[in-house]
């Protein structure tokens, strides 16, 4: 087995496994959240706050999608030495 098989085969598989990132889920949390900031008169902070979780949470998934590009880079930096070694 050559080793930029191996390395496409683990891109494949971390692709799989990062895929998940979009599936985080903090709906219900924040759901919880604002309605008990509702009923205690504070619905407006709790919305700064809420604003605060959804930018982490995209930059969250975003970190996670670049994992990918560790195995993405070795695929191509493998397949560039192929290359050059006439293979």
């Amino acid at each position: 087995m050559s080793k930029l098989w191996e390395l496409e085969s683990a891109l494949t598989e971390s692709q799989g496994i990062t895929k998940n990132a979009k599936y985080i889920d903090t709906l219900d949390i924040q759901s919880k959240l604002a309605n008990l900031a509702e009923e205690h008169g504070l619905a407006e902070e709790m919305e700064e706050a809420l604003d605060n979780v959804r930018v982490h949470l995209n930059k969250l998934q975003s970190a996670i999608f670049e994992c990918d590009e560790v195995f993405n880079d070795a695929v191509r930096e493998e397949w560039l030495n192929g290359e050059e070694d006439g293979d």
